[in-house]
C-alpha cells in the first residue's frame, strides 16, 4: 500500500504495510488516503498495528538517549503501591523519547494505548513518523523484503524499552535465595496482548478494550489492583472466547477477498 504525499510530484519515501487483512480491507473500504498522511492518522486514531518501511541509507545519525531506567528487582511478594505506579508513570514519561514514541505507536494495541496517556496529540505523531527516523538507543532494525522496493526497514522497540512502558518488575521468587524471578507487570506485555488467546485483540482499540482499560486504570489508582505474571494475563484477557472465532474468520474472509476471490 504506497499512498501519495502532500506533495503530487513526489511519493513518500516511506511504505505503510499492514500484516491484518482485515485492516487493509478497512482501509479500502473506508477510502483512507489518498495521502500517506491520512492513512497514518487513521490507523493510529484507532489503535491499528502497521509497519512503516524506510530505505536503509535514509534513517539519521544515532541520537545518544540514555538507556530506560528499569523498574528494577523486588523481594518475593513484592505488591505495589499507588506511589509506585506514580514512579512508574514517571520512568515512563521520561523514557518516551519521539522514536521511542512512534515505534510504541506503530505497535498498536495496549503499548499504543499506555503512550496515549503521554502524549497530546496524534497529529504530531504523524509528522513524526513521516521524518526520516532517528535511531536511539532503544531502536532495532528489523529489515523487510518490499516487492519491486528492494530491502527497506522498519525500527521496532527493544524487549527493555517495551517492559518499561507495561510497567513490569522483576520479583524474586520465595524459594530461589535471589537467584530466580518471574516477570510480573502493572500491564498485559505487548507479547501477551497480541496471543489468540485474548480477545481484546481484534485488530483496533474497540470500546471494550477501552472499557477494560479504565477498569484496570480505576483499580490502581484505588490501590486495589496486583501485578500479573504473563500466565495470569492470559486468563485474565479470555473475556469473550467467542470474539476469537469471530475475529479469525473475518481475517480469512479480508485475505481471501484482497487475493482477488469473488464471494456470491
Amino acid at each position: 500500500m504506497i499512498p501519495r504525499t502532500l506533495d503530487n510530484h513526489k511519493r513518500s519515501d516511506a511504505l505503510v504495510a499492514l500484516a491484518d487483512p482485515a485492516t487493509a480491507l478497512q482501509c479500502l473500504r473506508n477510502s483512507w488516503g489518498p495521502t500517506t498522511e491520512d492513512l497514518l492518522y487513521n490507523l493510529i486514531n484507532q489503535g491499528s498495528s502497521f509497519f512503516l518501511l524506510w530505505r536503509e541509507h535514509l534513517y539519521s545519525q544515532p541520537i545518544p538517549y540514555p538507556p530506560p531506567p528499569v523498574l528494577g528487582y523486588r523481594p518475593p511478594g513484592f505488591q505495589p503501591t499507588t506511589a509506585d505506579y506514580g514512579v512508574y508513570e514517571q520512568r515512563c514519561h521520561a523514557a518516551l523519547t519521539p522514536g521511542v514514541i512512534t515505534a510504541a505507536i506503530k505497535k498498536g494495541g495496549i503499548l499504543w494505548r499506555l503512550v496515549q496517556e503521554h502524549i497530546q496529540s496524534n497529529s504530531e505523531v504523524v509528522d513524526d513518523l513521516l521524518q526520516p527516523p532517528s535511531l536511539d538507543l532503544s531502536q532495532i532494525p528489523v529489515q523487510f523484503s518490499a516487492p519491486e522496493y528492494n530491502t527497506r526497514v522498519d525500527y521496532l522497540l527493544d524487549e527493555e524499552t517495551e517492559n518499561l512502558i507495561c510497567g513490569v518488575y522483576n520479583v524474586y521468587t520465595d524459594d530461589s535465595k535471589g537467584t530466580c524471578f518471574s516477570e510480573k507487570s502493572w500491564w498485559p506485555k505487548a507479547i501477551t496482548w497480541e496471543v489468540k488467546t485474548s480477545t481484546l485483540k481484534v485488530g483496533y482499540w474497540a470500546p471494550d478494550c477501552e472499557q477494560w482499560f479504565n477498569d484496570r486504570l480505576q483499580k490502581i489508582k484505588r490501590g486495589e489492583a496486583t501485578l500479573k505474571s504473563a500466565t495470569e494475563w492470559r486468563k485474565s484477557l479470555k473475556i469473550q472466547p467467542v470474539a476469537n472465532q469471530v475475529v479469525s474468520h473475518h481475517k480469512t474472509l479480508a485475505q481471501r477477498f484482497l487475493n482477488g476471490e469473488h464471494f456470491e
